[in-house]
């Protein structure tokens, strides 16, 4: 009788093992999937990001799914959709038709409209929804930055709390809020933290016009002088030349949209140049971290319209929206296409 309630109570204790190994492995696998997208994707438009082998990307507006790029992916969402994150076990993202914040499971199904808002961009990050609000008005900056939280319970035009007035989110990093606002010298750029406190300056760019980059703790931005497009790196006090580049303008919208990747200190750039007395768009590769590294050509674009790029499990990825020489007025968006550098 004593053995037989010895062996009962031990059954007891590994059954209770068990389920606590259980919760703690699944609850260490929530952590690890709870972060958010990179800053490098969010520099990009946030076409595409990845988390736990999937990768999700918008192409025509609609939203696919695979685990590489280079293989044509399985389309999740059918629609006019922006701003994939990728977050838990839920994909959030902008509904461009009803100019709202959904979300969605894994597989595009149990879709939650969660606020409807007029915004400029939004990223996910940890339990908390970040947007930059279009106030619709002719103000230096005419957005707010709002902050929704993150909630597996089901939600319903929520209000998001504004954290910052006349401010453009560039990004999010770990506990910080990356944002630019217009000063007497030009854009201001700025760091905080999800409630908007412990605000600290970063960089001061001599162009009320340019367009900001994060790297890590570097700030870049893209701007011109005169009639010279460059990009530069900035602090509080400086900015420093990193190189010239060729305008690519964009003559439906008529502006500088020379695409620029940045990881890690490795920038990629584009740059307009004549080439054969004919102007063709080329990526160029640069390591900023080697003191006097020069530029090398890595591929030659062409006419485009829009280069995207990426990097995904150490693998460089491009996608070119190009002019539909067949269709007036209109362009094709390509596939993902892995760049594989030449062997030396």
């Amino acid at each position: 009788m004593i053995l037989e309630n010895s062996n009962k109570n031990l059954k007891a204790i590994l059954i209770i093992i068990v389920i606590l190994l259980t919760m703690v492995l699944s609850s260490c696998g929530a952590k690890s999937n709870t972060v958010g997208t990179d800053l490098a994707d969010v520099n990009q438009g946030l076409v595409v990001t990845k988390q736990d082998g999937n990768i999700f990307y918008i192409k025509n507006g609609d939203v696919y799914k695979t685990t590489d790029l280079a293989k044509k992916g399985k389309l999740v969402l059918d629609g006019d959709y922006s701003f994939i994150n990728v977050v838990g076990e839920k994909l959030y993202y902008y509904d461009n038709g009803i100019s709202s914040i959904s979300k969605s499971n894994m597989q595009g199904f149990k879709i939650e409209v969660i606020a409807e808002l007029y915004i400029e961009s939004m990223i996910v990050n940890r339990d908390n929804i970040i947007v930059s609000i279009n106030k619709g008005n002719s103000e230096k900056t005419p957005y707010d930055i709002g902050v929704l939280k993150r909630t597996e319970k089901k939600l319903a035009n929520v209000t998001p709390k504004i954290i910052k007035k006349n401010a453009k989110l560039i990004g999010v990093g770990g506990d910080e809020i990356y944002y630019q606002q217009i000063g007497k010298k030009g854009i201001e750029v700025y760091s905080c933290d999800i409630k908007g406190e412990n605000e600290s300056k970063l960089a001061i760019i001599k162009s009320n016009d340019a367009k900001v980059y994060i790297d890590g703790d570097d700030i870049y931005a893209l701007y011109k002088v005169k009639d010279e497009l460059a990009i530069y790196k900035c602090d509080k006090k400086t900015n420093t030349k990193v190189v010239t580049i060729g305008e690519h303008i964009d003559f439906a919208t008529n502006s500088v949209v020379n695409s620029i990747y940045i990881n890690n200190g490795i920038l990629y750039y584009e740059s307009v140049i004549n080439k054969a007395e004919k102007y063709v768009s080329v990526l160029y590769k640069l390591d900023t971290n080697k003191k006097g590294a020069t530029s090398a050509e890595i591929m030659n674009l062409g006419d485009i319209r829009k280069l995207e790029m990426t990097i995904k499990d150490e693998k460089f990825y491009t996608r070119v929206t190009s002019w539909d020489d067949k269709a007036a007025g209109t362009y094709t968006v390509g596939d993902w296409k892995e760049y594989k550098e030449a062997k030396k």
